[in-house]
């Protein structure tokens, strides 16, 4: 954080709380030419006179103003002891950072025998062990949930861990490398490139190649040259995909950027694949080997084989 935003947030959070104090003291005060003889503070304005109706300014009860100033002391007292202010420390150190490193570590040292105890165990068992599947779940549920869902299945632009389509390799070996490492796959935009028949042409032939019959012949004929010359070198010649750039088969009917309900019409299919082909995409898998132990992910690995391998 700047010097400048650092002083912007002092300034900003003490000077709110001064001006509420000041406004609430300089509110509750009567004067002379107010007070009347009941007792109230009589609001001068042309509602008074209306239907007898009177507006009256009442003290505000002294209980409620003596719990506001406690408010405000214990504010500052705990501004001068944790970081609140900006780039002030506070008289404590006391670091978020530092405190859930501790906490980490107090829970790793307590936990490390119950997930050691399956690192030896290849994930092919682990996946069939009720009890360290359900520890993995654990995992899952804590890590992968935000861009797989909670049964991993069916999110556009996020691979299916359910189905047996990978991208870079179902093996269990393949899913421990990407969870460890993450992955990141690139595909061109071709719409600068390609004219819009041509962009047609090629998403026609991408149909055929995974079964779709109701498409013009002599488009496939001429996306199949199209398809040759752009896409065959990442989705191989025959459009089976490639695992080591974790290019996707084009020959099945799983779809990893076009959503189910699009990709159940022809014309929704089409729609999406001239727009993937258009504009390409850029996917990343993040790594976790930064937030999780080796222990840890050959557990959440075992878990994750397991969700297409079920018996």
């Amino acid at each position: 954080m700047s010097e400048f935003w650092s002083v912007w947030i002092v300034v900003l959070t003490l000077g709110s709380i001064f001006a509420c104090s000041g406004l609430i003291g300089w509110t509750i005060k009567h004067t002379p030419e107010d007070l009347l003889g009941d007792g109230k503070n009589k609001m001068h304005h042309s509602c008074q006179s209306w239907a007898d109706i009177h507006a009256y300014n009442n003290q505000v009860p002294r209980w409620w103003l003596s719990l506001f100033y406690v408010l405000v002391f214990f504010a500052l007292i705990y501004f001068s002891l944790y970081p609140s202010l900006g780039r002030l420390p506070g008289t404590l150190k006391w670091i978020s950072q530092e405190q859930y490193t501790q906490e980490s570590r107090k829970y790793n040292i307590q936990y490390a025998a119950r997930f050691n105890r399956y690192l030896s165990r290849p994930i092919v068992e682990i996946a069939q062990d009720p009890e360290a599947r359900q520890i993995g779940q654990r995992l899952f549920l804590t890590y992968c949930t935000n861009c797989h869902q909670l049964t991993g299945q069916d999110t556009p632009h996020y691979p299916n861990l359910a189905d047996k389509d990978w991208l870079w390799g179902g093996e269990p070996e393949k899913i421990e490398e990407t969870i460890t490492k993450g992955r990141s796959g690139i595909m061109p935009g071709w719409g600068t490139v390609l004219s819009e028949q041509g962009v047609g042409e090629i998403a026609s032939y991408v149909m055929a190649l995974s079964g779709h019959q109701s498409i013009d012949a002599s488009k496939v004929t001429a996306g199949r040259e199209g398809f040759a010359l752009y896409c065959a070198f990442c989705h191989n010649p025959d459009g089976t995909g490639n695992l080591r750039l974790g290019a996707p088969n084009l020959t099945d009917n799983i779809w990893l950027h076009i959503g189910s309900r699009e990709a159940a019409t022809d014309a929704g299919l089409e729609a999406g694949i001239k727009q993937a082909i258009n504009n390409g995409f850029t996917n990343s898998m993040p790594a976790h080997w930064k937030m999780l132990d080796q222990a840890k992910i050959h557990l959440l690995a075992g878990y994750i084989y397991g969700l297409s391998n079920a018996k």
